[in-house]
């Protein structure tokens, strides 16, 4: 039986030859597009997902009139540290700046593009970054600055750069003093180098700088909404942080969030990109089974 219907297909196959050419080529790009889209959809949506209770981590944001999608989620470095110290139900929490893009230079001339960020030991704790080699001075000193192992790697061809100088887009010179391991590419905040700890400290109790970025980390069986409700009843946490609407959101979503501008792609883009492969495979069998 089996056989007779192989003999049948390839019959089938040699006498409508086109159509047979245009179905299976058909069927391959659309099986093709639909796994890289299902393959590149499920790499999107696991940025932070490494974490250790990511799935309890939030970014504080607000409605912002003139922010681009009507969010920000710009704060002051003391919410976090009023968050951790006011509600037993924040285990964790840090507030840090962070740059995108910037060009910085080796002695030897050699521009890079880098993302920076500024932030302190807070930060290294709920994000798992460790220092492999050097001290943690970068966090208390002026000109000393910490590199992650990549950074290290693609601007020195080496990840033992202690003593070396990197100059940024302002000219300011700043000497390496530690190698970080841990800050993944895979990360809604990963960064090249950790830049000096003093500048950012002056900030510490400075409830008018809007410069930051909070995240939290809830202990288990925190309601969410039970949470946000208690904080917004804190007065004194209201009349220091000028909007009582922020809310939060996760950090494992965070990522193809509509007002996360540091996104690498439109997340409906991979949607649209999946729901043609379908379309193209439903095609190709209609036609093929039309035969």
């Amino acid at each position: 039986m089996i056989a007779h219907y192989l003999k049948v297909a390839v019959r089938n196959l040699l006498k409508y030859k086109t159509q047979s050419v245009i179905s299976i080529v058909g069927l391959t790009v659309g099986f093709v597009c639909f796994a890289l889209a299902n393959i590149w959809t499920r790499y999107e949506m696991t940025y932070d997902t490494h974490l250790e209770g990511n799935e309890r981590m939030y970014v504080f944001y607000t409605p912002a009139v003139f922010a681009k999608y009507g969010y920000s989620t710009s704060s002051p470095y003391p919410l976090s540290t009023t968050l951790k110290r006011n509600f037993p139900e924040v285990e964790e929490a840090c507030a840090f700046c962070y740059w995108e893009k910037s060009d910085v230079t080796t002695e030897e001339g050699v521009k890079h593009n880098a993302r920076m960020i500024l932030a302190d030991s807070c930060y290294m704790d709920m994000f798992h970054i460790r220092i492999v080699e050097g001290t943690n001075d970068f966090l208390y000193t002026d000109g000393k600055i910490a590199v992650t192992q990549e950074f290290a790697q693609r601007a020195f061809g080496t990840t033992h750069v202690l003593g070396e100088k990197i100059i940024d887009i302002e000219e300011n010179v700043h000497t390496i003093c530690a190698v970080l391991e841990g800050a993944t590419s895979h990360s809604n905040f990963s960064f090249d180098y950790w830049g000096e700890g003093t500048y950012f400290r002056k900030f510490y109790n400075d409830w008018s700088n809007y410069a930051y970025t909070t995240v939290i980390k809830l202990h288990e069986g925190t309601d969410l909404n039970d949470f946000l409700d208690k904080t917004k009843e804190v007065k004194d946490l209201v009349n220091r942080f000028s909007s009582t609407d922020y809310n939060l959101y996760p950090l494992n979503k965070y990522h193809y969030a509509e007002f996360n501008l540091n996104k690498s792609i439109q997340f409906n883009y991979l949607i649209l990109f999946s729901t043609i492969g379908v379309l193209v495979i439903l095609c190709s069998l209609f036609n093929y089974l039309s035969l």
